[in-house]
């Protein structure tokens, strides 16, 4: 996604309050607390097909849309920060990953991803993108994730993307670097992840 260089201010997580930039996983609770990771699914599939088709954005009002956006984008600022106290925050969130050995040769325990969304199955919330070690530390996600691009380049390609969602030009016809299925794949896998530590870290003594 070249978007060209990026200021100290395109870079920093201007979508957060201060209590938030200072505890980020706020940001992740209250993800999860307003929808389930199944609603994320499908508006993050559904916001993409729009953008690539010449029809607008259709599930849901265009707020609903745009409110979820910015969900999505603070999620991502708060992703950022976590990643950047990576040390820290895997020394103190110990119940969030899985000793390896734990699930060598058995299947997880529910409890290590299972939602409390009453409209959900137990399916609904497995993480079906995340690899093995994505499962077991669902904080590598983050490291992939910002590797592939920074802070400001995945803003800026989102706001794209919404701006298709409401348009009836496609992003392939105006924005030719914007890739849906790749953008799909670490979108879907940031919030699997995100769920994931929500999860643990609401029911350590489960996993």
């Amino acid at each position: 996604m070249p978007y060209g260089e990026h200021s100290k201010t395109d870079l920093s997580p201007y979508n957060l309050y201060e209590q938030e930039i200072e505890n980020p996983h706020l940001v992740i609770d209250e993800y999860f607390n307003i929808n389930s990771l199944k609603s994320h699914r499908r508006y993050i599939t559904n916001l993409l097909m729009a953008a690539g088709s010449p029809f607008i954005y259709k599930d849901g009002p265009a707020t609903d849309m745009l409110f979820s956006y910015d969900g999505l984008v603070r999620l991502i600022e708060a992703a950022n920060i976590i990643l950047a106290r990576y040390k820290e925050v895997i020394s103190r969130d110990s119940s969030v990953i899985i000793k390896t050995d734990l699930y060598a040769e058995t299947l997880p325990d529910t409890s290590s991803y299972n939602g409390w969304n009453q409209h959900s199955s137990l399916w609904d919330f497995f993480p079906r993108y995340l690899s093995r070690k994505e499962f077991l530390n669902p904080y590598k996600v983050f490291k992939t994730f910002f590797k592939q691009e920074n802070l400001g380049d995945w803003r800026d390609c989102l706001r794209d993307v919404k701006d298709h969602g409401l348009r009836k030009e496609t992003c392939y016809a105006e924005d030719k670097h914007i890739n849906l299925l790749y953008l799909h794949q670490h979108l879907q896998k940031l919030i699997e992840a995100s769920h994931l530590i929500y999860i643990r870290r609401k029911s350590p003594n489960k996993v």
